[in-house]
């Protein structure tokens, strides 16, 4: 989160487009953990609470997308194609929904095959 706070004021002073892909990424991993991992909606029935069991996994998911997205960076893929994935939109978002728990995993490795994908692709 440091290194993000450093980012953005570079950032303000000259645009997100001037860094190295390898610092938006970072941008991006620090946006994901500030709004999908730290922030809760206590007026939300289901992100009121989250169990220590899924908050380690959401964990385990920003981490899987920082690993996978690096990878398909080094391959030749663009930044915002790995951004946009369908599967990490899906995570961000399921937290809301009833039985995310249980489907996490599953979407971990659907956005790992998907940030692959985004290598052919280019």
């Amino acid at each position: 989160m440091q290194v993000e706070a450093e980012l953005q004021e570079i950032v303000q002073l000259v645009g997100s487009d001037a860094l190295p892909i390898d610092q938006q990424l970072t941008l991006e991993v620090a946006r994901m953990i500030r709004e999908f991992f730290l922030q809760q909606n206590a007026f939300h029935d289901v992100d009121t609470y989250s169990n220590l069991k899924l908050q380690y996994t959401m964990a385990r998911a920003i981490l899987a997308y920082q690993d996978e997205a690096k990878k398909a960076i080094a391959g030749g893929a663009d930044l915002e194609s790995v951004v946009n994935v369908q599967a990490r939109t899906d995570i961000m978002r399921g937290r809301f929904e009833e039985g995310y728990e249980e489907r996490i995993e599953k979407l971990v490795k659907e956005m790992g095959k998907q940030i692959s994908a985004t290598m052919e692709e280019n």
